[in-house]
């Protein structure tokens, strides 16, 4: 009985293995692989979709959706009449001897047999598919479609487009095409199906490591050099995406009468002791996740010959928060001057990481600039000019 059931087993093991052929289960391994490790090295640094994504995103993917779109393999036709002595192909042959075998197993024998059979003699025409070297042409001028149309599906839908959305969206794709694919090619008749050439690509490859003229060698060196640039500017291009698009965007904004936030209508006016709102802003667009340190200061400057001196400093605040790739931060905070005057600089200082000791314009990674005047309480300016008036 132990047997029987591991028989049973066995048996639905290999039957999956039959429904699903081993170039689909690579795609899906593949795809599967490379959305994993993409979503893991967004949060943790790793090399895996360095290799696999790559191999999904511009062949994989377009692989898959040729088996689903055609299943078949090459078509051939193959003619020979009764009276022909001629010979069949290999393929054609083995087609014809497994159509005779299903119809001679037949319980019904249909009364028009021997005119079938004269006409399955003189012609048989195969489903009409594709051979080996023109899926692998489809399948990278598929990927490319494939990539173009998830940028353009990302881009309306209200998912950040980025490394990580992108290459999970195409591995979903591709597991999806090989199902589809898998599917497709197991309604198919088993002559018909497309089967992966192996042993003719291995005798290709051991054919084309010896050469038998020069001429030949220079001419696998010069693909394999152009296979190995590919693949690397492909490694660099994933390793440091986008490294001349990185930046941070840094901003202050204001409410109107509305309550709606503008980088427009400032306050410039403050009175000493009173809090005054403003929100700060922060994007992340640096490709990694990064800390940021904000501090905000009032300076009275003067200015000479183009050049700016800071007479003196009041320290406001210090806000810190780490963001991700493409995330955003706003804070509203207060503005509480005590230093009066007229044309006050306000200046927020920008760091990745820790400030320095000191800050300052010069050491800070982005400024942000507003000019204010800071008068006195009302109170106080009172009694400062009662304390002034003149004795009779």
């Amino acid at each position: 009985m132990g047997a029987d059931t591991e028989s049973r087993g066995l048996g639905r093991h290999s039957s999956v293995l039959r429904w699903f052929p081993a170039d689909l289960v690579v795609a899906v391994a593949c795809a599967t692989a490379s959305a994993i490790s993409v979503t893991v090295s967004s949060i943790q640094s790793t090399m895996v979709p360095v290799v696999v994504s790559p191999i999904v995103v511009l062949f994989m993917s377009g692989w898959a959706l040729t088996a689903a779109v055609v299943p078949g393999a090459k078509g051939e036709t193959e003619e020979r009449s009764k009276g022909d002595s001629g010979s069949l192909t290999e393929s054609g042959a083995r087609r014809m001897d497994a159509l005779r075998r299903r119809r001679d197993s037949s319980a019904v024998k249909r009364a028009d047999h021997k005119t079938s059979e004269a006409k399955f003699d003189t012609e048989r025409k195969s489903y009409a598919g594709l051979g080996g070297f023109e899926r692998i042409v489809l399948s990278f001028g598929s990927s490319v479609a494939v990539a173009a149309g998830t940028g353009l599906l990302l881009a309306v839908s209200p998912i950040t487009v980025g490394r990580t959305s992108i290459v999970v969206f195409i591995s979903v794709m591709t597991a999806l095409f090989a199902v589809i694919a898998a599917r497709r090619r197991g309604a198919l008749d088993p002559t018909d199906r497309f089967r992966v050439p192996y042993r003719g690509w291995l005798a290709g490859v051991s054919e084309a490591m010896n050469p038998e003229t020069r001429v030949d060698a220079g001419l696998s060196v010069l693909l394999v050099a152009a296979v190995l640039l590919a693949g690397g500017a492909t490694t660099i291009a994933l390793t440091n995406p986008h490294q001349g698009d990185a930046f941070t965007e840094f901003y202050v904004l204001s409410e109107n009468e509305t309550g709606t936030l503008i980088a427009d209508n400032y306050p410039q006016e403050f009175v000493a002791g009173n809090s005054r709102t403003l929100v700060l802003g922060i994007g992340n667009q640096e490709q990694e996740p990064v800390t940021y340190t904000v501090v905000s200061e009032l300076n009275r400057v003067q200015i000479e010959n183009n050049s700016t001196r800071v007479l003196e400093t009041e320290r406001l605040g210090r806000f810190s928060t780490g963001l991700a790739h493409n995330e955003t931060w706003q804070r509203p905070h207060q503005i509480t001057p005590s230093m009066t005057g007229d044309r006050l600089r306000l200046t927020y200082l920008l760091y990745k990481g820790n400030p320095p000791s000191t800050p300052t314009t010069t050491n800070a990674y982005r400024t942000l600039r507003l000019w204010v005047n800071v008068s006195e309480p009302e109170s106080q300016a009172r009694g400062n000019s009662i304390g002034q008036a003149p004795i009779p």
